[in-house]
């Protein structure tokens, strides 16, 4: 199981370049390699369509659209297969997290995070998904 999850697309949203180079970097020391990015909220849906990962870490906080309104767009649609949404942001207030569970995220981190929590966290959505397969 855990290397079929380790072959997971990841796509990683967020407007802060060394968050993004951070979380890459996390994500391959732990054996993920099938990463995406961006650090223009501009390009999270055409490159959800055209990448189609398995799993979507989010800011919150960014520019044009934040968080929400992303979350608020793909909450209009079905994701089939299902793609759980990680938020990791800044924003750690109980109304943010509130707001981002009623759209349906699988899970919500604070930053600054614990490198192994997330990895836990990120390991146990991709888990959760493949098992509802």
């Amino acid at each position: 199981m855990d290397t079929d999850i380790h072959k997971a697309k990841i796509l990683i949203v967020d407007d802060h370049g060394p968050n993004v180079l951070l979380l890459n970097k996390l994500l391959k020391m732990n054996g993920f390699h099938n990463i995406v990015e961006t650090v223009d909220v501009r390009e999270v849906f055409s490159l959800y369509h055209r990448e189609q990962p398995d799993l979507i870490l989010l800011d919150l906080k960014m520019p044009y659209m934040d968080g929400f309104d992303i979350l608020e767009q793909f909450s209009l649609y079905e994701r089939e297969p299902y793609t759980p949404i990680i938020v990791i942001t800044s924003h750690d207030e109980i109304p943010n997290r509130d707001k981002a569970y009623m759209f349906g995220v699988q899970d919500f981190i604070a930053k600054p995070f614990d490198v192994k929590d997330v990895i836990h966290r990120i390991q146990n959505a991709l888990k959760e998904t493949s098992n509802q397969t």
